[in-house]
């Protein structure tokens, strides 16, 4: 069997070893169309992105948008859950905790994408665990899951979506191996 193809490395982005079990990603945002171009919404942004290349239904659960959708990884495909928790930004662990609980997720099973004002201009960091750094909807997270192991995809915000949208357009596989 073929190797998989590798991933490229994107400039300036901060690199982690990840367990590849990923089950869920979940997109930190506002609710409403006052909010919906801003850029506290590019993690809604790059999961609706992904939802709608996948053709992946949304459906209304853990007080969000929830869906499911298939990509390739690296043992064959993952069947991956698709979160937007609808309790605004600040109370983003809710949602996200209702979810976990339901199916048994471990924080080490997720991938948050969210925004970052500290970033300086042009980049990402993938980073795995950590604490909020002052970010409210991070807070929430590590709060109500009572672990920060998640991988967190952030960047500054100006140029978040551009990255997260290639981010996306990598395979489960090529991602994988990003993180390594």
């Amino acid at each position: 069997m073929a190797a998989p193809a590798q991933a490229p490395r994107i400039r300036g982005a901060t690199v982690a070893t990840v367990d590849p079990q990923l089950r869920a990603l979940v997109g930190l945002g506002n609710p409403g169309k006052a909010y919906a171009a801003t850029r506290h919404n590019v993690g809604f942004m790059a999961i609706d992105r992904l939802a709608a290349r996948q053709g992946a239904a949304w459906s209304a659960k853990f007080n969000g948008q929830f869906g499911r959708c298939r990509l390739a990884g690296p043992q064959g495909e993952v069947d991956l859950a698709l979160l937007q928790p609808l309790t605004f930004m600040n109370c983003s662990g809710h949602p996200t905790q209702q979810m976990c609980a339901f199916f048994g997720y471990k924080p080490a099973e997720l991938l948050i994408f969210h925004d970052d004002l500290d970033l300086a201009f042009g980049r990402v960091q993938i980073k795995v665990g950590g604490g909020h750094g002052g970010h409210n909807g991070l807070r929430s997270l590590v709060a109500q899951l009572g672990d920060g192991a998640f991988v967190r995809v952030r960047g500054a915000v100006k140029v978040m979506c551009h990255l997260m949208f290639g981010l996306l357009a990598l395979t489960a596989v090529q991602l994988f191996h990003l993180l390594e």
